[in-house]
């Protein structure tokens, strides 16, 4: 871990880092944005699709909010992290879920070596720690490497996504209630086909809280 960081202070002198929301330079991200960030409205309480028992998002798939989550993507700057999560928190909070347990949705092997990192487990870990709940990355595993899913239609995405995901019953003591930390919801697919493996792994149940909701 230190000898990332210090690999990351050398890559910053190289290539002075940019705002994830405005490109400023010299900062990853800058007050003003994280002060948009803050104040951007959109919050949404989903439709929940069975067997998930509740389905939310911190705003709509658009603007500052969705440049973030594409960021995330690509690279895993800290402030971005922290700044998704407080908005995560927030909804949480709001929500009043009676939550035990935060589960990322899983990458695949060969997508997180080719990635160098899930973003819904950064995302994850940072809600955790914030929220004061146990994380439980192992909770759920990618079993099929899945195709992108960009373009495809509700159909489509079930099908591509039934199967794909193992849950681990040594993560899910004492019937835990979960909640799924995924980065956008478009149709989904992802999160239903996630809420199926946890609870045959012994979930009690299932809401799932992602950053960003898409309209599809």
């Amino acid at each position: 871990m230190a000898l990332r960081h210090a690999w990351d202070g050398v890559l910053d002198v190289l290539y002075p880092p940019r705002c994830a929301g405005c490109s400023r330079v010299d900062t990853r991200f800058c007050p003003s944005c994280a002060e948009a960030l803050l104040h951007t409205e959109g919050g949404r309480v989903l439709a929940p699709l069975t067997p998930l028992s509740g389905m939310a998002a911190s705003a709509a798939h658009n603007g500052l909010a969705r440049d973030l989550v594409l960021t995330l993507k690509e690279s895993r700057p800290q402030p971005v992290i922290d700044a998704l999560a407080a908005r995560l928190e927030r909804m949480l909070a709001e929500l009043g879920w009676p939550i035990d347990l935060i589960v990322p949705v899983p990458l695949h092997e060969s997508r997180l070596r080719e990635r160098g990192h899930n973003q819904s487990e950064l995302l994850a870990q940072a809600l955790a720690m914030r929220a004061g709940l146990p994380c439980a990355p192992d909770a759920l595993s990618r079993v099929r490497n899945t195709p992108h899913q960009v373009g495809q239609g509700a159909h489509e995405r079930k099908a591509n996504v039934f199967g794909a995901f193992h849950g681990n019953n040594t993560q899910l003591t004492n019937a835990a209630v979960s909640l799924l930390v995924d980065d956008v919801t478009t149709t989904g697919a992802t999160l239903q086909a996630c809420a199926i493996a946890l609870l045959e792994a012994g979930a009690a149940a299932v809401y799932s809280l992602t950053v960003t909701a898409a309209d599809v």
